[in-house]
C-alpha cells in the first residue's frame, strides 16, 4: 500500500507542476495577446477551470501529507485514546463529506454532457466535474489509508497496554 501511495503523491505532485506551469503561461499569453490587442476569451476560462484542477488535486496532496486545516486547541486537551477516536470520527465524518460531494458531482457530469464553453467549443463541462471527481476519489482513498493506519494504531497501542 505504501508503494501505490507514493507514485500517487509523485503523480499529483507532477500534475500541480503541470498545473502551474499552464496557468502561469495562459496568464503570461493574456497579457501578450492584450499588448498586442487580440481578444482572447479562451485564456481566462481555461485558467478558471485549471485553478478548479489545482484547488482539488492541492487539496488531494495536502491530505495525503496531513497539511490540511486542523484546529487541535480542543483536541489537544484529551487523553490519547481520546483523541484517537476523535481522529477516526473526524475522518469518518470527511469521508460521508466526499461521497456526497462524489454523488453530486456524479449527476453534474450526467446533466453537462453535452454543454461546452462559449470561447472553447471542445471543452465540455463535463471535463471539469470529472477532474473533481477524480481528485475527490484521491482523497476518499487517502482518508481511508488513514482511517486503517489510526485503527492499527490502537490497536497495536492496546496489545502493548496489555503486555
Amino acid at each position: 500500500m505504501i508503494y501505490i501511495t507514493k507514485i500517487l503523491y509523485k503523480t499529483m505532485r507532477f500534475l500541480i507542476i503541470v498545473l502551474m506551469i499552464s496557468i502561469t503561461t495562459l496568464i503570461l499569453l493574456q497579457i501578450l495577446f492584450r499588448f498586442i490587442g487580440i481578444q482572447s476569451m479562451w485564456t481566462t476560462e481555461l485558467v478558471r477551470f485549471l485553478f478548479v484542477f489545482l484547488v482539488f488535486f492541492g487539496s488531494s496532496l495536502a491530505i495525503s501529507t496531513q497539511e490540511h486545516i486542523i484546529i487541535r486547541s480542543l483536541i489537544d486537551r484529551f487523553s490519547e485514546k481520546i483523541q484517537a477516536l476523535l481522529y477516526i470520527v473526524v475522518q469518518l465524518m470527511i469521508l460521508i463529506f466526499l461521497y456526497l460531494f462524489l454523488k453530486g458531482n456524479v449527476s453534474l457530469v450526467n446533466s453537462t454532457k453535452g454543454a461546452s464553453l462559449t470561447s472553447i467549443s471542445w471543452f465540455k463541462m463535463s471535463y471539469v466535474y470529472i477532474g473533481i471527481i477524480v481528485a475527490t476519489i484521491i482523497m476518499t482513498v487517502y482518508i481511508v489509508i488513514e482511517i486503517i493506519n489510526k485503527v492499527s494504531e490502537v490497536i497495536h497501542n492496546r496489545r502493548k497496554e496489555e503486555l
